[in-house]
Protein backbone atom coordinates (compact mmCIF):
# COMPACT_ATOMS: atom_id res chain seq x y z
CA UNK A 1 0.00 0.00 0.00
CA UNK A 2 2.43 2.32 1.18
CA UNK A 3 4.45 1.42 -2.68
CA UNK A 4 1.09 2.36 -4.06
CA UNK A 5 1.04 5.79 -2.21
CA UNK A 6 4.42 6.39 -3.25
CA UNK A 7 3.82 5.81 -6.88
CA UNK A 8 0.47 7.63 -7.05
CA UNK A 9 2.43 10.65 -5.43
CA UNK A 10 5.54 10.34 -7.76
CA UNK A 11 2.64 10.66 -10.34
CA UNK A 12 1.03 13.26 -9.23
CA UNK A 13 4.27 14.99 -8.91
CA UNK A 14 5.67 14.67 -12.86
CA UNK A 15 1.77 15.47 -13.75
CA UNK A 16 2.13 18.90 -11.83
CA UNK A 17 5.83 19.39 -13.54
CA UNK A 18 4.47 18.52 -16.90
CA UNK A 19 1.51 21.32 -16.59
CA UNK A 20 4.07 23.86 -15.41
CA UNK A 21 6.53 22.74 -18.46
CA UNK A 22 3.23 23.67 -20.96
CA UNK A 23 2.58 26.65 -19.05
CA UNK A 24 6.01 27.71 -19.17
CA UNK A 25 6.08 27.16 -23.08
CA UNK A 26 2.90 29.05 -23.53
CA UNK A 27 4.30 31.55 -22.04
CA UNK A 28 7.48 31.84 -23.87
CA UNK A 29 5.84 31.47 -27.15
CA UNK A 30 3.32 34.13 -26.63
CA UNK A 31 6.65 36.39 -25.64
CA UNK A 32 7.97 35.75 -28.44
CA UNK A 33 5.38 36.30 -30.89
CA UNK A 34 4.35 39.54 -28.94
CA UNK A 35 8.14 40.17 -29.69
CA UNK A 36 7.86 39.96 -33.32
CA UNK A 37 3.94 41.76 -33.64
CA UNK A 38 5.92 44.15 -32.20
CA UNK A 39 8.75 44.74 -34.38
CA UNK A 40 6.33 44.16 -37.25
CA UNK A 41 4.32 47.47 -36.30
CA UNK A 42 7.62 49.13 -35.53
CA UNK A 43 8.84 48.26 -39.38
CA UNK A 44 5.17 49.00 -40.96
CA UNK A 45 3.38 51.93 -39.31
CA UNK A 46 6.24 54.76 -40.75
CA UNK A 47 5.94 53.03 -43.99
CA UNK A 48 2.03 52.92 -43.60
CA UNK A 49 1.84 56.84 -43.16
CA UNK A 50 4.09 57.76 -45.93
CA UNK A 51 1.90 55.82 -47.78
CA UNK A 52 -1.60 57.46 -46.73
CA UNK A 53 -0.17 60.44 -47.16
CA UNK A 54 0.86 59.92 -50.40
CA UNK A 55 -2.11 58.62 -50.97
CA UNK A 56 -4.63 60.88 -50.06
CA UNK A 57 -2.05 63.43 -52.04
CA UNK A 58 -3.84 62.04 -55.41
CA UNK A 59 -7.21 63.41 -55.88
CA UNK A 60 -7.91 61.11 -58.93
CA UNK A 61 -7.92 58.06 -56.48
CA UNK A 62 -11.49 56.70 -55.80
CA UNK A 63 -11.66 56.60 -51.96
CA UNK A 64 -10.04 60.55 -51.97
CA UNK A 65 -13.00 61.19 -54.83
CA UNK A 66 -15.77 59.22 -52.77
CA UNK A 67 -14.36 61.95 -49.74
CA UNK A 68 -14.16 64.78 -51.44
CA UNK A 69 -17.62 64.56 -53.46
CA UNK A 70 -19.63 62.76 -50.96
CA UNK A 71 -22.84 61.62 -52.77
CA UNK A 72 -22.32 62.81 -55.94
CA UNK A 73 -19.44 60.08 -56.71
CA UNK A 74 -19.57 58.35 -58.99
CA UNK A 75 -16.87 55.63 -59.67
CA UNK A 76 -16.54 57.15 -63.42
CA UNK A 77 -15.09 60.51 -62.22
CA UNK A 78 -12.25 58.00 -60.67
CA UNK A 79 -8.89 57.16 -62.59
CA UNK A 80 -9.46 53.70 -60.23
CA UNK A 81 -12.54 52.32 -59.83
CA UNK A 82 -11.24 48.79 -59.35
CA UNK A 83 -11.14 49.47 -55.39
CA UNK A 84 -7.65 48.63 -54.73
CA UNK A 85 -7.45 52.52 -53.22
CA UNK A 86 -9.08 51.17 -50.27
CA UNK A 87 -6.37 49.17 -49.08
CA UNK A 88 -2.78 50.73 -48.45
CA UNK A 89 -0.14 47.82 -49.55
CA UNK A 90 2.96 47.42 -47.36
CA UNK A 91 5.39 44.57 -47.52
CA UNK A 92 3.19 42.26 -49.71
CA UNK A 93 0.32 42.79 -47.20
CA UNK A 94 -2.70 45.41 -47.62
CA UNK A 95 -3.48 47.72 -44.69
CA UNK A 96 -6.49 49.42 -44.02
CA UNK A 97 -5.54 52.10 -41.76
CA UNK A 98 -4.03 51.81 -38.08
CA UNK A 99 -6.06 52.47 -34.77
CA UNK A 100 -4.64 54.90 -32.09
CA UNK A 101 -5.63 54.67 -28.91
CA UNK A 102 -4.11 57.34 -26.58
CA UNK A 103 -4.89 56.42 -23.53
CA UNK A 104 -3.31 53.40 -23.25
CA UNK A 105 -0.50 54.25 -25.72
CA UNK A 106 -1.99 52.20 -28.51
CA UNK A 107 -0.94 53.09 -32.24
CA UNK A 108 -1.10 49.96 -34.61
CA UNK A 109 -1.30 49.27 -38.04
CA UNK A 110 -5.04 47.16 -39.35
CA UNK A 111 -4.69 44.73 -41.83
CA UNK A 112 -7.59 43.94 -44.51
CA UNK A 113 -9.50 40.60 -44.19
CA UNK A 114 -7.74 38.38 -40.99
CA UNK A 115 -6.26 34.87 -40.95
CA UNK A 116 -3.69 33.17 -38.46
CA UNK A 117 -0.70 34.58 -40.39
CA UNK A 118 -1.99 38.21 -40.76
CA UNK A 119 -2.87 38.27 -36.72
CA UNK A 120 0.46 37.52 -35.84
CA UNK A 121 1.60 40.51 -37.34
CA UNK A 122 -1.22 42.71 -36.85
CA UNK A 123 -4.87 43.55 -35.45
CA UNK A 124 -6.92 42.76 -38.65
CA UNK A 125 -9.99 43.88 -40.24
CA UNK A 126 -12.74 40.83 -39.12
CA UNK A 127 -16.09 42.65 -40.21
CA UNK A 128 -17.47 45.54 -42.01
CA UNK A 129 -16.18 49.07 -42.56
CA UNK A 130 -15.40 52.64 -40.88
CA UNK A 131 -17.56 54.47 -43.78
CA UNK A 132 -20.46 51.70 -42.98
CA UNK A 133 -19.78 52.83 -39.15
CA UNK A 134 -19.93 48.88 -38.24
CA UNK A 135 -16.19 47.90 -38.19
CA UNK A 136 -14.98 44.83 -36.14
CA UNK A 137 -11.08 44.57 -35.29
CA UNK A 138 -9.41 41.55 -34.21
CA UNK A 139 -5.91 41.36 -32.52
CA UNK A 140 -4.35 38.69 -30.60
CA UNK A 141 -3.53 39.81 -26.74
CA UNK A 142 -0.01 40.53 -26.88
CA UNK A 143 1.14 42.74 -24.50
CA UNK A 144 2.26 45.55 -26.93
CA UNK A 145 -0.64 44.89 -29.62
CA UNK A 146 -4.54 44.11 -28.46
CA UNK A 147 -3.51 42.85 -24.62
CA UNK A 148 -3.81 47.10 -24.05
CA UNK A 149 -7.45 46.52 -24.47
CA UNK A 150 -7.78 45.37 -20.99
CA UNK A 151 -6.67 48.73 -20.35
CA UNK A 152 -9.46 50.64 -22.04
CA UNK A 153 -12.33 52.28 -20.18
CA UNK A 154 -15.00 53.62 -21.09
CA UNK A 155 -15.09 57.23 -22.30
CA UNK A 156 -11.68 56.11 -23.65
CA UNK A 157 -11.17 57.95 -27.16
CA UNK A 158 -10.32 56.19 -29.97
CA UNK A 159 -9.19 57.14 -33.78
CA UNK A 160 -9.03 55.18 -36.62
CA UNK A 161 -7.24 56.07 -39.63
CA UNK A 162 -8.16 55.21 -43.01
CA UNK A 163 -6.88 54.11 -46.30
CA UNK A 164 -8.10 58.11 -47.59
CA UNK A 165 -5.99 59.74 -44.40
CA UNK A 166 -9.34 60.27 -42.81
CA UNK A 167 -9.84 60.19 -38.88
CA UNK A 168 -12.71 58.91 -37.12
CA UNK A 169 -13.08 59.45 -33.79
CA UNK A 170 -15.11 57.44 -31.34
CA UNK A 171 -15.82 57.53 -27.85
CA UNK A 172 -15.78 54.16 -25.55
CA UNK A 173 -19.33 53.36 -24.23
CA UNK A 174 -18.90 50.03 -23.06
CA UNK A 175 -16.07 46.76 -22.40
CA UNK A 176 -18.07 43.63 -22.43
CA UNK A 177 -17.54 39.83 -22.86
CA UNK A 178 -18.67 37.62 -25.17
CA UNK A 179 -18.10 33.77 -25.92
CA UNK A 180 -16.34 32.98 -29.17
CA UNK A 181 -19.43 31.44 -30.43
CA UNK A 182 -21.53 34.84 -30.29
CA UNK A 183 -20.73 36.28 -33.96
CA UNK A 184 -23.79 37.76 -34.40
CA UNK A 185 -23.51 39.79 -31.48
CA UNK A 186 -19.75 40.64 -32.32
CA UNK A 187 -20.90 42.17 -35.79
CA UNK A 188 -24.63 43.42 -35.65
CA UNK A 189 -23.91 44.94 -32.37
CA UNK A 190 -25.04 48.23 -33.61
CA UNK A 191 -21.99 50.08 -32.67
CA UNK A 192 -19.92 51.67 -34.95
CA UNK A 193 -16.37 50.47 -33.78
CA UNK A 194 -15.57 47.24 -31.91
CA UNK A 195 -12.22 45.98 -31.20
CA UNK A 196 -11.61 42.60 -29.67
CA UNK A 197 -9.08 40.20 -28.04
CA UNK A 198 -8.92 37.18 -26.31
CA UNK A 199 -9.69 37.62 -22.36
CA UNK A 200 -6.32 36.26 -20.30
CA UNK A 201 -7.30 32.61 -20.40
CA UNK A 202 -8.14 32.52 -23.70
CA UNK A 203 -11.74 30.57 -23.70
CA UNK A 204 -13.76 34.32 -24.19
CA UNK A 205 -13.50 37.43 -26.25
CA UNK A 206 -13.16 40.86 -24.27
CA UNK A 207 -14.99 43.27 -26.49
CA UNK A 208 -14.60 47.02 -26.64
CA UNK A 209 -17.05 48.76 -28.32
CA UNK A 210 -17.62 52.23 -29.86
CA UNK A 211 -19.86 55.01 -30.52
CA UNK A 212 -18.09 57.59 -33.47
CA UNK A 213 -18.47 61.51 -32.72
CA UNK A 214 -19.77 63.01 -35.12
CA UNK A 215 -17.42 65.45 -36.96
CA UNK A 216 -18.48 68.90 -36.16
CA UNK A 217 -17.22 67.05 -32.76
CA UNK A 218 -13.87 65.92 -33.46
CA UNK A 219 -10.68 67.57 -33.29
CA UNK A 220 -8.33 66.78 -35.73
CA UNK A 221 -5.69 64.68 -35.33
CA UNK A 222 -1.56 64.71 -35.95
CA UNK A 223 -0.35 62.11 -38.70
CA UNK A 224 0.64 60.08 -35.66
CA UNK A 225 0.16 60.63 -32.12
CA UNK A 226 3.15 58.96 -30.81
Amino acid sequence: MAQIRKFIGAMCILAGCAMIGKCALMLWENEQNSRAAEEAAAETMPLLLDAIAEGAANTDSALVQQYLLGDAYTPELAADDSGTGFVIPVNGYNYIGYITVPSVGMELPVLDGWDDVRLNLAPCRYYGSAEEGNLVIAGHNYRNSFGKCHSIRAGDVVYFTDAANITHTYAVADVEILNPTDVPEMVESGYDLSLYTCTLGGKQRLTVRCCEIPDEAEETMPASAF
